[in-house]
């Protein structure tokens, strides 16, 4: 008789419970990864050289902080890498500092993607952030008509002694 009345209640929870999942819609969903904005929020200073020996340098802002390592490792996606531009103020992004301001080339690089987005316009703001309270920030357009922003974490350069010849 338990067996019964078991297998009785279970199969109404069941039905009850679907009843309930199929009556939710889309916007009701909670978020998913996928539908929540990428937080790029630690950022890693780095130099290296081009690919004609001119040292180069930049920061790359990704979602989880990366480890330094004995040689540059692209770090995993989803990651934004920002090189700043030598002087021809050509790039699209400004680079906000205390002391004035420079230009940057960014390219956003998505998991699941094959190809980089280079950034059509925006603004990474590097200007004096000694407090908590105030830190570096980033908003960055591209051509699909996304905007990644928000502020992040700034950390020292892996490599700080790179010598180009």
């Amino acid at each position: 008789m338990i067996w019964i009345a078991r297998t009785r209640v279970l199969p109404a929870f069941l039905i009850a419970f679907s009843a309930i999942a199929v009556g939710q819609h889309p916007a009701d969903a909670p978020p998913t990864s996928s539908t929540q904005p990428l937080k790029f929020s630690y950022a890693r200073r780095w130099r290296g050289c081009s690919p004609v020996d001119e040292p180069e340098s930049g920061i790359t802002l990704t979602t989880v902080l990366t480890q330094c390592t004995k040689k540059y490792d692209e770090p995993a996606r989803p990651y934004i890498s920002v090189m700043f531009e030598d002087g021809t103020k050509t790039a699209q992004v400004k680079i906000v500092y205390a002391s004035g301001i420079q230009t940057a080339w960014a390219t956003r690089c998505l998991a699941g993607r094959e190809k980089c987005d280079q950034a059509t316009g925006g603004t990474i703001n590097l200007d004096d952030h000694s407090s908590k309270d105030h830190l570096p920030s980033y908003e960055l357009h591209f051509a699909d008509g996304s905007v990644e922003k928000g502020t992040f974490t700034l950390h020292p350069d892996c490599h700080p002694d790179v010598q180009c010849w």
